[in-house]
């Protein structure tokens, strides 16, 4: 049962659930959690085998049961890790024939993105998944495939750089991105960063009128402007929400936020403590001039210009969920324009 191998192994899940939400958790530390969980997993069915026991496994995946624990205080980061895990035990096809049908499970929808994330199962959902920000996953993967492409542009215009669109023309598809409820997902974040410097202060001018002063904020740096993360220091500590904003830095900085403000001083700001708050301020303030010159005109994902070219090294030093938006940029990059793609009509 699902609730077995969850409260055998809950301490081992909280710290691999704490690695993948946390914007300070390398992706490299992420992978040793995960690893140290598969070995004390082995080691539980070997002895269970040993022992003439049944061992844990897939048949622990009961959807009534993982609703009952979806309902209960279990926190749902915690229980995404776990599905995932048994998931990633199955074979490709028993993987599709599961996460299709708890896509479609209506109670589970919202644990489902997250176990597709982990799982990294893009590639096996069903064409009738209408989710925009997994069928933009799903169609990145695909792009050696005409009508994938043709299907791509479709439903995310904005992707094809052959076509010139206009400032209103773009803050339309921002508007309806908006208006759709993917403000929060890589579908805006990735929008935001295929726009040029222009387009994206078109949106930012915008974007302050029509979303509350957070998330404008955090529009202006999703779009890999390191110039705005000033001000976005500036006011941490009249927010509402810091760790918002403190994510939306550690995002577009990564790793080169360290330079700035000390580690320890960030984790504790981004967990709420006032007076680290207020001490993050002042050591960006005090050390921000010193880096200006280098940041001011880049444009960044985790640290990393977006004209990087990511390997290996680079990709375990970001987050989880910047690994997962620096795969889908890394794919937008390799896409042709859409007639050299598929050739001129």
């Amino acid at each position: 049962m699902l609730s077995v191998f969850v409260d055998r192994f809950y301490r081992q899940l909280q710290i691999l659930s704490d690695a993948r939400v946390s914007p300070f958790s390398s992706h490299g530390y992420y992978a040793l959690c995960r690893q140290q969980l598969t070995k004390e997993y082995w080691l539980v069915n070997q002895k269970n085998r040993t022992d003439g026991k049944e061992a844990d496994g897939v048949s622990a995946l009961d959807f009534g049961e993982l609703s009952e624990l979806l309902a209960s205080n279990l926190d749902e980061s915690i229980l995404s890790d776990a599905a995932a895990f048994l998931i990633n035990e199955m074979g490709d096809e028993q993987k599709a024939e599961y996460i299709n049908a708890l896509y479609f499970s209506e109670k589970l929808q919202g644990l489902f993105k997250g176990v597709v994330d982990i799982t990294g199962s893009h590639h096996l959902l069903s064409d009738a998944v209408s989710d925009k920000e997994l069928r933009l996953s799903k169609l990145m993967g695909m792009t050696n495939n005409e009508e994938s492409i043709h299907e791509l542009y479709d439903c995310f215009p904005w992707l094809n750089r052959s076509e010139q669109h206009s400032s209103d023309a773009i803050l339309r598809m921002f508007t309806d991105l908006v208006e759709e409820g993917l403000l929060d997902t890589k579908v805006m974040s990735l929008f935001l960063l295929v726009l040029t410097p222009s387009q994206l202060n078109v949106i930012g001018n915008v974007a302050s009128n029509v979303l509350s002063a957070e998330d404008a904020l955090c529009v202006l740096v999703r779009g890999g402007m390191v110039k705005h993360a000033p001000l976005i220091n500036s006011v941490l500590a009249q927010s509402e929400t810091p760790s918002i904003l403190l994510r939306a830095l550690r995002n577009l900085l990564g790793s080169s936020l360290d330079n700035l403000v000390e580690f320890d001083v960030q984790l504790a700001a981004w967990q709420g403590e006032q007076s680290a708050i207020k001490r993050f301020q002042q050591e960006f303030a005090l050390n921000w001039p010193k880096y200006e010159d280098d940041f001011a005109n880049q444009r960044v994902i985790s640290g990393y210009p977006l004209v990087s070219k990511f390997n290996g090294a680079s990709k375990r030093a970001v987050s989880f969920s910047n690994l997962l938006l620096i795969d889908l940029f890394t794919a937008q990059q390799s896409l042709q324009p859409v007639e050299e793609t598929l050739g001129a009509a």
